[in-house]
């Protein structure tokens, strides 16, 4: 998107030269989202290099790297940052940098895979590549055209990825979730894309989307109703539920209770 790109928020703005990607990142966000992948940022890879954070990056076009673009996507993968990778080749391109870093080549219409790369289907039309390599983050490459990925191969997509990551957030299908932090304190915005009003179960692991609360007692706030919602730890992760309206948006706050 260049250097010079506009603001960002929910919009897209790319700089003077380069392509326009808002309906290519639209499609991936609403397929992804929808079955339950949280997203709750996103910048360009100019950011990226500047940028020196371990959450998860889903690329929206992640087969077309230049090679500084690789560099800094290899340097955050190295320090434990999950990759997720969509995106078809672009002819007449030299993707042997993105190719050796996926572990994954296409020759005459075949994948070769590195040893340390596996197959997971998605669906008849669509394979994601894992490879997982010691002291980094999981990579997961889809070489398929985000537009055409199906809601099938998207939500297993999603599954395969919570479970690289430990499923640090696990809500029901239809439920778009984006975590933040504020204040010192971890927020929680759910919206329900559903037709029928429904209690929701979710769970979490609050120290991965914010340190601080690892070890914590915690307090569940429904911003909403403005009470406290009853919550369990199990295995490490906080499970609590939430009745949502139909089509409606929830919030709550995760915050240290008292010791």
């Amino acid at each position: 998107m260049g250097e010079k790109l506009g603001r960002q928020g929910f919009g897209l703005y790319a700089g003077e030269g380069y392509e326009q990607i808002d309906d290519l990142m639209a499609n991936i966000y609403h397929r992804l989202v929808k079955n339950g992948l949280p997203v709750s940022f996103f910048t360009s890879t100019h950011g990226l290099k500047k940028w020196n954070g371990a959450e998860p990056l889903v690329l929206v076009d992640g087969y077309n790297l230049c090679d500084w673009e690789l560099d800094a996507v290899k340097r955050l993968n190295a320090a434990g940052a999950p990759i997720l990778a969509i995106g078809e080749a672009e002819a007449g391109r030299d993707l042997s940098g993105s190719a050796a870093f996926y572990g994954a080549t296409q020759d005459n219409g075949v994948w070769k895979l590195a040893p340390d790369v596996r197959t997971v289907s998605l669906d008849s039309a669509a394979n994601a590549y894992v490879r997982t390599k010691p002291g980094a983050g999981p990579v997961v490459f889809v070489p398929t055209n985000g537009k055409d990925l199906g809601g099938i191969a998207s939500a297993q997509l999603v599954k395969e990825m919570m479970a690289l990551t430990d499923r640090p957030l696990s809500v029901p299908t239809g439920i778009a979730a984006t975590p933040f932090v504020s204040q010192g304190n971890l927020f929680l915005a759910l919206l329900d894309q559903g037709d029928d009003s429904r209690e929701v179960a979710v769970g979490l692991r609050p120290e991965w989307f914010l340190p601080a609360l690892k070890g914590k007692t915690l307090r569940v706030i429904d911003m909403d109703r403005a009470e406290e919602l009853r919550a369990d730890k199990k295995d490490g992760r906080l499970e609590f539920k939430l009745k949502v309206p139909a089509s409606s948006g929830r919030m709550v706050m995760i915050a240290k209770g008292e010791e």
